[in-house]
């Protein structure tokens, strides 16, 4: 069965999956399932309305940067693929950060000297990986590449 999908105000892609319910009757079909939900199951403001085969549709790791080209098509934008490999890129790091700040406490209180500069250099390059993602991630051109990219990342001292 063909799915709907639209464009919605602000330029995300909407897919409507038409369904056949059990409450329909018997010999309900496919296409009376589509007409239905192209008649009342679309979003609000719902634009470029067009039915899509679901292997038309790029794969769901950038779901949220979906955008619909003039004919219709589907494409992962990906600027908005970089942005979203941004945010999960700073949350492992704001995880590791948090993670180290009962070390470096440790660290400042019992550490020797040599000890409190290893965390601060190790924190301190956590803090820095933003700039250095973001240049990479400018690179990458395709979201293949967005997805699989891992940055270098330091090592946690002993």
């Amino acid at each position: 069965m063909n799915l709907i999908a639209c464009t919605l105000p602000g330029g995300r892609v909407a897919i409507v999956v038409p369904v056949i319910s059990l409450d329909d009757p018997q010999g309900f079909t496919d296409q009376q399932a589509f007409d239905r939900a192209m008649a009342k199951d679309l979003p609000a403001g719902a634009l470029n309305l067009r039915p899509v085969a679901p292997a038309e549709l790029p794969t769901r790791r950038f779901r949220n940067a979906w955008r619909q080209n003039p004919d219709g098509s589907i494409r992962e934008d990906l600027p908005e693929c970089r942005l979203q490999r941004l945010v999960d890129l700073r949350v492992d790091r704001d995880r590791r950060l948090g993670a180290s700040d009962a070390k470096m406490l440790k660290a400042t209180e019992q550490g020797t000297a040599q000890e409190q500069t290893d965390w601060k250099a190790y924190r301190q390059t956590l803090r820095g990986l933003t700039a250095t993602i973001q240049t990479d991630l400018q690179a990458l051109a395709t979201a293949d590449l967005i997805e699989a990219y891992t940055p270098a990342s330091p090592v946690e001292p002993p």
